[in-house]
């Protein structure tokens, strides 16, 4: 007995901090514990500087904070030790130790331009890498191999307003090594303002890391394990050092890759050409990064950004082909291929940021270089199995890419107002050679009808004005004008035919807000933009799919462009819809024709679309264990035609999205969760693509203060996740089919160690023109 009673009188001593969203301390706050409803409650209050201190017997309470009367904060806690909370923030999650306070606080927010996740208030995208957490964000889509905005293509990710210089898998590659727990928020920019490149429709991500105001180091290391047909790998490693003027961030990543893709092409006419393939690829990355910042006074910053890549894939394809003259089988041919291709990239970028006076006004200075230099050599065999003959071809293709950017960006707050404006200078440089060689008794004879060598210069100036400013309280408005000038110049030498073409447009974008109270925003934007072809949709080269399928860019494609106008309107930042206008003029695809014997596809400036549409997102927590985050879009998208061989569509396009995490403990560190998304189908200029879905699911669990992470799920369980669709044209059809490996099996773990709130560093480098090379 005497034992029982020491244990109860035993107390624990509880402290903290209190601040706003600002970082202010919050003076005179009552802090309520409650250990029943009819013991009498343990209260403190706030000092000057925010901070607080209790003793309380080892119980479970219910936490609440008060403020001028109003309730900021309630959740239960555990007290099983002495515990400091640390600083407490306003509309924020804290985690630390046994004992858990949480304020779900506003997940979404709709700013003018953007819409805001917040990451730190989501339970739901704690503990997860960031293309996991980049899943829960409304509109956001991801893929295999890209990351989009639904109702639009390939969207640009950008760090703290830095563009990641990464695209395709190894940008999704590069994402997984980074963590939520580091995230403060995902911003999602449909219409980017007047500030970022008028290039491109499909929007940018901005991921806004936390701020770091603590001294010392950190670092974090992962590795995962995927199994598709065949095992994968990859391991991360990144360390953070901050100063008390120079901060430095760096970081190492490594991928191995494999997989198996199959699937048909088939075009059918009066000539058909019947094409089914396999493909087995192994691909291994290996990287590095390094950020340095650096304070020369309290005025200026200086920085340096470097990022080095390296791709080595290999793959090995078979492709049956069936040729047919008036439904006949003429010929049956099958082709061994065996490509080896290696990429390195290299990218630097240098800063110079300086303030201009107390009032918050700002020079950026910026400076960008990319060189890469793909080389891939393929070795096709072809065995034709209706009159026994063999042959061997081989291809050779080297590219060479400069990009070199200078940027002038002005950030002027008034009074009335902020104001933006500033100017950038870009050099596009490309020289490209493709050699095809016909292989006779092992030696190799060059055709020169189809190799080809390709230069080509491309000079973009660009001039903006942005202004914002609050109306009246509950109005908001931003206007910008960006104007951008392009020189550019294609020469083959094979062919001896020089392409020159310059030309100027303004980009106007404008967006308007009205608040009328804190539950409900509405708001209105227009913005017009261009997509100019990328240097392999120019270059005039011969990429061969088998001996008998080959793509060919166009060095006369025109650009295209995007009139957008929005609608939006949100409720209690969990409710969001948007309605849609787009209309795309002059734009680009592939034409797939029969010339000679050969199925070639051809880029061609051929389409355009009008659609109008809507898009609704839900977020809600119910029954405190479950989160879900749901969307659904559908539009209606016309298409006409200026080649007559194609057919322009019309119809619907129709998407949905559910994710859900099921938390198992009061500690919320252990989970499941269950995502499904369905694509009905569209129809988009002459292609009708055809449904696909995809269910994931898995779990995640914590450790150690949730230092330690790990995650495991099985995505496209029912295998449902694949491409299939057909091509219109007035007298044939082109039908296809692929499925990429999308089934996996993947478990990964990472650690974080040192002083968890040094974050990484990252700066706006704004390469946004990295994206062209394709």
């Amino acid at each position: 007995m005497l034992s029982f009673n020491f244990i109860q009188a035993q107390t624990y001593k509880i402290q903290g901090k209190l601040v706003d969203e600002h970082q202010v301390p919050i003076e005179l706050a009552q802090i309520v514990f409650s250990a029943t409803s009819t013991a009498k409650p343990f209260t403190t209050q706030t000092a000057k500087n925010g901070n607080f201190l209790i003793h309380l017997p080892a119980l479970s309470y219910k936490v609440q904070i008060f403020f001028m009367g109003s309730l900021l904060k309630e959740d239960q806690i555990t007290v099983l030790s002495q515990t400091d909370l640390g600083v407490i923030t306003t509309n924020k999650t804290v985690m630390l130790d046994s004992v858990v306070v949480r304020h779900q606080g506003n997940v979404l927010e709709q700013k003018i331009d953007r819409i805001v996740f917040n990451v730190e208030k989501s339970i739901a995208a704690q503990g997860m890498d960031l293309t996991e957490a980049l899943t829960y964000a409304p509109m956001v889509q991801v893929g295999e191999s890209n990351i989009s905005i639904v109702g639009r293509n390939g969207a640009a990710v950008m760090i703290n307003d830095r563009l990641v210089n990464l695209s395709g898998s190894a940008l999704i590659n590069y994402l997984k090594t980074l963590r939520s727990d580091n995230i403060a928020k995902i911003e999602v920019i449909t219409t980017p303002p007047a500030k970022y490149d008028a290039q491109g429709n499909g929007g940018l991500i901005n991921i806004v890391t936390k701020k770091n105001t603590n001294l010392g180091w950190s670092g974090a290391a992962g590795s995962n394990y995927t199994r598709r047909s065949n095992n994968g790998f990859g391991n991360n490693l990144t360390l953070n050092y901050q100063g008390e003027k120079t901060s430095i961030t760096t970081s190492l990543r490594q991928n191995d890759s494999r997989s198996f893709s199959s699937g048909y092409s088939n075009l059918l006419a009066t000539e058909s050409l019947l094409t089914s393939y396999g493909t087995n690829a192994h691909s291994q990355t290996w990287g590095g990064s390094l950020t340095i910042d650096h304070a020369l006074n309290k005025r200026a910053n200086i920085g340096l950004v470097l990022d080095y890549v390296y791709a080595d894939a290999d793959r090995k394809k078979n492709t049956e082909l069936d040729y047919l003259l008036s439904n006949k089988l003429d010929s049956m041919m099958h082709t061994d291929a065996t490509e080896k291709a290696k990429t390195p990239t290299f990218i630097a970028s240098a800063y110079y940021d300086l303030k201009l006076d107390s009032t918050g006004k700002k020079l950026s200075i910026l400076g960008n270089y990319l060189t890469t230099n793909p080389k891939s050599i393929t070795d096709f065999e072809t065995n034709n199995r209706t009159n026994g003959n063999n042959y061997v071809i081989n291809t050779d293709n080297a590219l060479n890419y400069h990009i070199y950017t200078g940027q002038l960006d002005f950030s002027l707050p008034y009074q009335w107002g902020f104001l933006e404006t500033g100017t950038k200078y870009t050099r596009f440089s490309n020289n490209s050679g493709l050699q095809y060689f016909n292989v006779v008794d092992d030696g190799y004879i060059l055709a020169l009808e189809k190799s080809n060598d390709f230069q080509y210069n491309e000079d973009n100036i660009a001039l903006y004005l942005s202004a914002s400013r609050n109306i009246a309280k509950l109005w908001s408005a931003k206007v910008g004008l960006r104007y951008e000038y392009t020189f550019l110049k294609g020469y083959s030498p094979t062919l001896h035919e020089t392409n020159k073409n310059n030309y100027g447009n303004l980009f106007p974008t404008v967006y308007i807000s009205y608040k009328p109270n804190p539950k409900n925003t509405y708001s209105l934007n227009y913005s017009r933009r261009i997509n100019r072809p990328s240097f392999g949709q120019l270059n005039p080269f011969r990429s061969y799919a088998n001996p008998y399928t080959y793509f060919v860019g166009n060095p006369e494609l025109a650009p295209s462009y995007t009139d957008n106008l929005d609608l939006g309107y949100s409720f209690n930042n969990k409710f969001n819809i948007f309605l849609t206008a787009r209309q795309w003029k002059n734009g680009n695809a592939y034409l797939a024709t029969f010339e000679d014997g050969y199925q070639v596809n051809k880029q061609e400036n051929y389409i355009d679309q009008k659609s109008l549409g809507g898009y609704l997102y839900y977020a809600n927590r119910f029954f405190k264990f479950w989160n879900t985050s749901s969307s659904i879009s559908l539009s209606y998208m016309a298409s006409t035609t200026k080649i007559e061989e194609a057919v322009g569509l019309k119809g619907f396009n129709t998407y949905f999205n559910s994710n859900n995490t099921f938390l198992l403990n009061k500690k919320q560190t252990l989970s499941l969760l269950a995502n499904y998304t369905h694509f009905f189908g569209n129809k988009s200029g002459n292609i009708e693509n055809l449904s696909n879905a995809n269910f994931t699911f898995g779990g995640r669990a914590a450790f150690l203060n949730r230092s330690l992470n790990l995650t495991a799920f099985v995505a496209d369980i029912f295998k449902q996740d694949y491409s299939r669709g057909k091509g219109v044209y007035q007298n044939y059809e082109q039908t296809y089919r692929n499925y990429i490996d999308v089934r996996r099996f993947v478990i990964s773990a990472s650690y974080s160690f040192g002083n968890k709130k040094v974050k990484s560093i990252n700066k706006d480098t704004k390469f946004s023109d990295k994206s062209r090379i394709d």
